[in-house]
């Protein structure tokens, strides 16, 4: 009957099937009470934020401490597949575990929404830096700092990326040659974040772009769009792909010993390669299968190499000689 209040107990056998992912109409006909009733304790479950679900919610959820989930779920590089994996009982779906989560911690809606951009294949490109992982000396034992050159096209996520020891310009410059050799061609604008190589005075309205970049770019025939100070949303492809393999390719070697740079770049290519290929989510298709067709978008390479000028202010001395 629909006006009768549930027990407990029913109330738990429905949150139970449908965090198994079953429809509401089949709990009501295993139950054997009206949909509009499975419908109903379902709503209002979701309404409250998770205050049904809190008390009688799943039994498996009763066991766990879901303030050290909150408390995890708000560190850096945590994602709730991982806390799924190390907090759900045996047995427990990933999709059950994520149901739960979402109604013990319910989302600020205003803050959640957001705008999803599609861009033209071969237009733009971004860039970035992030720390690397160090290189060991078998002799001394001693550690180099490395960083990690990242870039992704915002079309297709075709992802490219190297170590390096240094941002200097003329690392800045031939990582950018390796780069488009990679993509076998030139994108049209590649938005860059306040990087020393790329941007000598950053500004929200007009940057003032390292002289040096600004011919290289002439050269290959590209537009420099640096991001905004303090702004990671203007570049959100690539802040998104350095998260994807700080968690993927950095726990994977997280226990690995590097003992050159060489060594490192070539684990480093495996994974690309395989990061590349494999099936997205959400797309239903690869990176590099999405690429393949704007690899047709790009501009031809340059027949000559750039040749790097540095640019400095000189001073007079007092035998007028410069």
């Amino acid at each position: 009957m629909v006006g009768e209040r549930k027990s407990v107990e029913v109330r738990n056998q429905i949150f139970e099937l449908y965090d198994r992912g079953i429809g509401k109409k089949k709990i009501a006909q295993a139950l054997g009470i009206s949909k509009n009733t499975v419908t109903g304790i379902v709503r209002r479950s979701e309404e409250s934020g998770g205050a049904l679900g809190a008390q009688s919610g799943p039994l498996w959820s009763k066991s766990l401490n879901w303030d050290d989930i909150k408390n995890e779920l708000t560190k850096r590089y945590t994602t709730i597949k991982v806390l799924h994996q190390e907090f759900a009982p045996p047995g427990i779906s990933y999709l059950r575990f994520y149901r739960e989560l979402c109604r013990r911690v319910p989302k600020d809606l205003a803050q959640a929404a957001r705008i999803r951009f599609h861009y033209e294949p071969g237009k733009r490109l971004e860039i970035d830096y992030c720390d690397g992982i160090d290189i060991v000396d078998r002799v001394t034992g001693t550690r180099a700092r490395t960083h990690l050159f990242a870039a992704v096209s915002s079309s297709s996520d075709y992802v490219y990326g190297e170590f390096a020891y240094s941002q200097r310009q003329e690392d800045f410059l031939r990582a950018h040659d390796r780069m488009f050799h990679f993509y076998g061609g030139v994108f049209e604008n590649i938005v860059t974040d306040n990087l020393k190589g790329s941007v000598h005075r950053a500004h929200i309205y007009d940057p003032d772009v390292n002289a040096t970049y600004v011919d290289y770019a002439n050269h290959m025939g590209f537009v420099v769009l640096p991001a905004r100070p303090a702004t990671p949303r203007d570049k959100p492809t690539i802040e998104a792909t350095i998260g994807v393999i700080q968690r993927q390719f950095y726990a994977e070697v997280r226990n690995h010993v590097f003992y050159s740079l060489t060594e490192l770049n070539e684990r480093f290519k495996v994974y690309l390669e395989t990061l590349n290929t494999v099936v997205m989510k959400d797309c239903g298709v690869s990176r590099s299968s999405r690429f393949s067709g704007e690899k047709l978008q790009l501009k031809a390479l340059p027949v000559n190499a750039f040749e790097i000028a540095i640019y400095k202010t000189a001073r007079v001395h007092p035998d007028c000689h410069v």
